[in-house]
């Protein structure tokens, strides 16, 4: 379940695939009604029974053709006529904590261009809002109402801009204001310091003095 370049033991990507999402095993499974299904009343799931299933368990059973995976109705055509109206008005923390990580895993299972058009829909029209009070927005019942919305991954993005603006306001703020380049460097030197013109002009006329035993003025 887990993209190339994911870590295998990232804590979100654990947490997402522990989702449950309906489906429809297709085929009688032997010995493990309970495990699958509570509910069974016998050690065997018959064939077409309803039930959810962890996301880690749906791409195996839905490669073998075990089970039809049912998406779940937070990515239906209602939610998609929600977000539409107004998509910062929606609680996605309650429907799917994880709805954008889910969404991607279940993409790749049932290969819906909706469910694609439906994440996208929701991002965009949440994105906004979400920079723009995690910029400008003071602690308060307006922000808690508004965390209170966001999934996991919209929650990682706001505190990444609350923090962004927070050390830009500590940098704005702090004593030194001015933005300076790094400081100019004398090239080393190869060799002796070369004297100064004015040093030479006085040693050539010592010299000259020397030869002609009259005094240098």
């Amino acid at each position: 379940m887990l993209d190339e370049g994911q870590d295998f033991y990232d804590v979100t990507s654990i947490m997402a695939e522990e989702t449950l999402i309906p489906a429809v095993v297709r085929r009688g499974v032997k010995g493990l009604g309970p495990a699958l299904d509570p509910s069974c009343p016998g050690h065997d799931l018959p064939a077409n029974t309803q039930l959810d299933l962890p996301l880690w368990l749906l791409p195996t059973m839905a490669g073998r053709t075990s089970a039809h995976v049912v998406l779940p109705r937070f990515y239906g055509e209602k939610m998609r006529r929600k977000l539409q109206a107004g998509a910062h008005c929606e609680d996605l923390r309650s429907r799917c904590f994880y709805f954008y990580d889910v969404a991607q895993a279940l993409h790749a299972i049932v290969q819906q261009p909706a469910l694609s058009h439906l994440t996208q829909l929701a991002f965009k029209g949440r994105f906004k809002e979400l920079l723009t009070k995690a910029h400008t927005a003071a602690e308060g019942p307006a922000l808690t109402k508004l965390k209170g919305k966001l999934s996991a991954e919209e929650a990682a993005l706001f505190s990444a801009g609350a923090e962004s603006m927070a050390a830009f306001e500590r940098w704005r703020y702090s004593t030194s204001t001015a933005i300076r380049g790094p400081r100019a460097q004398s090239k080393p030197r190869l060799g002796p310091a070369r004297p100064a013109l004015q040093d030479i002009a006085n040693q050539a006329a010592h010299a000259n003095s020397r030869r002609t035993g009259t005094s240098h003025q």
